[in-house]
């Protein structure tokens, strides 16, 4: 298995990793079970990314779950490298009511107290959507707010917060992407660029959110198709990135960091599913490998 800051076929990507995610898609009460660790191995992942949510993955399991969880992930040679959560979606980083934006921040700084706990580096989080009669500035001034808070969470428990590209109805552009996270102006706050999320949202090209993204790149994320069910957008899987651009891009850039792949949760409770997880990993590891003749010139991002 690889490790973090190892080199595959020339390209420093270093982890390819499963998405355990649990909600909403799924009602299984103990991902971190020996058998489901077993069975994320089996894929050929040499990583894992963690989830919060208010159901089975709270604050509170995941911290009493460390002591016996970490010795698992570790003896199975799985680095738990980042933390994800869809709360956000429920409690806007970026509204104008004070008390849901409060409710927001006590998430973030929860998802930096459990990625501190269980070692990981990157919280991925969404810096918030528009709302009814609401001016963009605005949204977007509670959005900084909010992430610049955060930064100083993210520093005291010695984390990174990597924003992540979503298909919602704000920061729809690369450059006005990486302009906010300039804007946040924290080193704590980076990137997170989710290469399928750039075909949902119609922008045909996740190429160009590496190369505008490149200098403030903490993790990038894909997802096979079925791993998010229900999805209320239509999800395109990793078969429809085109690979050898997309790592001709993070080569260009310099990328070191993880490459998270997102799988249904099927294989973790029904072995007969994972040989169509493996396909999927092994197809990226295939990728992986690919040489950079693939040409691409940095520059301005539409």
């Amino acid at each position: 298995m690889a490790v973090n800051g190892a080199k595959a076929g020339g390209l420093p990507v270093a982890i390819v990793g499963v998405d355990l995610r649990l909600a909403p898609n799924w009602d299984h009460p103990d991902i971190l079970s020996p058998d489901a660790i077993e069975r994320v191995v089996a894929t050929g992942a040499a990583g894992v990314e963690l989830v919060v949510d208010e159901r089975h993955a709270t604050v509170s399991r995941l911290l009493d779950a460390r002591p016996r969880a970490l010795p698992l992930l570790q003896a199975a040679g799985l680095s738990p490298f980042s933390l994800v959560t869809d709360l956000l979606w429920r409690y806007n980083p970026a509204t104008q009511s004070a008390d849901v934006r409060g409710h927001a921040l006590r998430v973030l700084r929860d998802l930096c107290r459990v990625a501190a706990d269980y070692g990981i580096p990157a919280v991925v989080v969404l810096a918030g959507m528009q709302e009814p009669g609401t001016l963009y500035e605005a949204t977007y001034a509670a959005a900084i707010q909010t992430l610049g808070v955060a930064a100083r969470y993210a520093t005291e428990y010695g984390v990174s917060i990597a924003v992540e590209n979503a298909p919602t109805n704000f920061l729809q552009s690369p450059r006005e992407f990486a302009g906010f996270i300039r804007d946040v102006g924290s080193p704590a706050v980076r990137a997170c660029v989710n290469l399928n999320h750039v075909l949902v949202a119609r922008q045909t090209f996740p190429e160009n959110w590496i190369l505008a993204l490149g200098d403030c790149l903490a993790l990038v994320r894909a997802y096979s198709e079925g791993a998010h069910v229900p999805a209320p957008f239509p999800e395109p899987g990793v078969d429809a990135l085109d690979w050898p651009t997309c790592l001709a891009a993070l080569r260009m850039v310099g990328y070191g960091g993880a490459l998270t792949i997102g799988l249904p949760p099927a294989p973790l409770l029904s072995a007969a599913a994972a040989p169509d997880v493996t396909k999927t990993v092994a197809t990226i590891a295939q990728v992986r490998g690919l040489g950079g003749s693939t040409k691409l010139r940095r520059g301005a991002s539409p």
